[in-house]
């Protein structure tokens, strides 16, 4: 069973021939392998009725041949298969392209008053408050992260859902690993307060 002409494969994919068991070892052993009218019968494996092949290096994107030959015993080279097969460019997880993105929304609020005259208990002249939510994602082949936090500003404590000037708030983190058509994710949650004050 040779590899099917017009087939795709990768740069580094490996080449395999079965044998039929009727084929006899003697003539197993006159055989050659071509790859691109080069020799590289001595870097094919054989074992079990499987002739195999990993390419010395990766080969280039567009068409190649592959021949079995046959050496005969007056020394002549007689062709027993020819294959032409298509490569096409693939990417390891390491050659892949990042795709990542950072989006975010802020707000603030503040006032200040110029005049607090016969107040009893007068607040802090400067009032401010505000909050923000930020996203960040990231994509690598078939990894794919995100991570989305938020924060709450409140100048006047007593108005802080934490009696604090910053709030954290909520991180999430989700990813997914998709292999061969199957897709696993994975999320997390975490909620923090600050330990700043100010």
């Amino acid at each position: 069973m040779p590899p099917a002409s017009g087939q795709s494969y990768g740069p580094s994919d490996i080449l395999t021939i079965a044998f039929s068991e009727d084929v006899e070892a003697d003539a197993l052993s006159r055989l050659g392998l071509e790859l691109d009218a080069i020799d590289v019968t001595l870097l094919a494996n054989y074992h079990n009725q499987t002739l195999t092949l990993r390419p010395p290096s990766p080969l280039s994107t567009g068409q190649h041949e592959l021949q079995l030959v046959e050496v005969s015993t007056d020394g002549s080279i007689v062709t027993r298969g020819r294959w032409i097969i298509l490569v096409e460019q693939t990417f390891s997880v390491s050659e892949q392209p990042i795709i990542s993105s950072v989006s975010g929304e802020n707000s603030l609020n503040a006032s200040y008053r110029l005049l607090d005259n016969d107040l009893d208990n007068p607040l802090d002249r400067l009032i401010a408050s505000g909050s923000g939510f930020a996203r960040a994602q990231i994509q690598q082949g078939g990894l794919s992260g995100q991570i989305n936090a938020n924060y709450f500003m409140e100048s006047e404590r007593s108005r802080s859902a934490t009696n604090k000037h910053l709030d954290l708030g909520e991180y999430t983190m989700s990813g997914s690993v998709q292999d061969d058509g199957t897709r696993y994710q994975v999320f997390g949650r975490l909620l923090l307060t600050s330990p700043f004050s100010f």
